[in-house]
């Protein structure tokens, strides 16, 4: 079973007629090997998966982050019909049952829950102070790529660098195995250690005869040579003062001014998706061909943005220097919000902004000053610029600089 999208603005819409939730029949024949057939179930919803025994598909729908305010864990059977109703959570990004079907572990605003999963017939209502069914939260600040062990008894995920287990038994104390009292949340997972060397070019370039914009007053050199070798400009002057290494490769560019690239503080670049990445991102060309070298997202999908951040770096993307704040630390309403009444509660989202890999946060629309505060104080322990949102006000915003942004 499988979701067909519809299509996006980087991989356009060309091969997505008729998107929706399909399952695909496949059979082995020793003439003519594998033979599969494709049936749509459901125009709706996202994320399916089969029940245990394959008699029913579940189903997401509301979206991700950014999504419905309520997301709901749907099912039907494997025509699209008999629908059902099984679990909904407000502030939800993920609903994922287990493979047993007696489990869901959830993300509610970032943290990562287990809880039973009882068919009783009526919709469960989940959150992570629930009382109707057992519940157990499993991550202290977040998770993503939630999945089951096929024994429905483990849940791993990844935060960062890192990749989480919890056994349900050390989470429940009703279970087989269970210890006298429940352990404490592990704050440290396993190393994925992922090591990749940054893009450096080699070979000596110089680029002869241009007009050069300095950054040395409102000097400008109207005849001029750069020499750069590996990634570095090693001279740069007028054309009959800087020496050409002999071994260089020489490229005319006169009638062609040279400027230093444009820093984009405030930089949108498309990466507020989910999904496959495109080999080129047509943003990032767009970018570069009128000389933004480096860009800041105060605003995006942490998990696109910081994962082509790496990609350009390593040399498999084409694209500017990429920083960003990945998703904003919201205060006001959405599946997406930070929710910041303490300042462990701000320490738990700067932790999370920077597993990612942001150097910034930004602290949007948290309306009163000792929240913006805590942000600000949480990301000095850690190392991390904080960027505001205008609070629309003159007053607001006076404040926010009074608080240090």
């Amino acid at each position: 079973v499988y979701r067909k999208e519809s299509g996006n603005g980087h991989q356009g819409f060309v091969n997505t007629k008729e998107p929706g939730i399909y399952t695909l029949k496949t059979q082995y024949a020793k003439k003519t090997g594998y033979q599969s057939t494709s049936k749509i179930v459901l125009k709706e919803g996202s994320n399916p998966s089969f029940n245990s025994d394959a008699s029913r598909i579940y189903y997401q729908d509301g979206g991700y982050l950014f999504g419905s305010l309520t997301k709901t864990l749907k099912s039907v059977n494997l025509d699209g019909k008999e629908p059902r109703e099984i679990v909904k959570s407000k502030y939800a990004q993920r609903l994922i049952p287990s493979p047993d079907d007696k489990w869901v572990a959830f993300t509610n605003l970032y943290k990562v829950y287990i809880a039973a999963m009882p068919m009783t017939g009526q919709v469960i209502e989940l959150d992570g102070n629930a009382t109707n069914v057992p519940v157990a939260q499993v991550a202290r600040d977040a998770g993503i790529s939630l999945h089951w062990a096929a024994n429905s008894q483990r849940l791993n995920w990844t935060l960062g660098e890192e990749y989480f287990s919890a056994d349900i038994n050390q989470r429940f104390l009703f279970m087989d195995g269970a210890p006298d009292s429940i352990p404490a949340i592990d704050t440290t997972g396993v190393k994925i250690n992922l090591v990749l060397k940054s893009d450096r070019p080699t070979g000596k370039i110089a680029l002869k005869g241009a007009r050069i914009i300095t950054m040395e007053g409102d000097k400008v050199i109207d005849n001029g040579i750069i020499v750069i070798e590996g990634n570095k400009i090693i001279s740069i002057g007028l054309a009959n003062e800087v020496s050409v290494p002999s071994d260089a490769k020489i490229i005319d560019v006169k009638g062609k001014t040279i400027m230093p690239g444009f820093v984009d503080a405030h930089a949108h670049l498309g990466q507020f998706r989910f999904g496959l990445s495109p080999q080129k991102h047509w943003q990032y060309y767009a970018n570069l061909a009128y000389g933004v070298t480096t860009t800041h997202d105060p605003s995006s999908n942490s998990e696109m943005v910081f994962s082509q951040a790496e990609m350009v770096r390593a040399g498999h993307m084409v694209g500017p220097r990429i920083f960003s704040t990945g998703v904003i630390l919201y205060g006001a309403e959405g599946d997406f919000k930070a929710v910041v009444n303490n300042l462990e509660d701000a320490q738990s989202a700067i932790r999370r902004t920077k597993a990612f890999g942001a150097f910034s946060v930004k602290s949007y629309n948290q309306p009163r000053r000792d929240q913006r505060q805590q942000v600000i104080k949480a990301s000095h322990e850690l190392n991390v610029e904080v960027v505001p949102e205008g609070g629309s006000t003159f007053y607001h915003n006076l404040s926010m600089i009074l608080d240090g942004h």
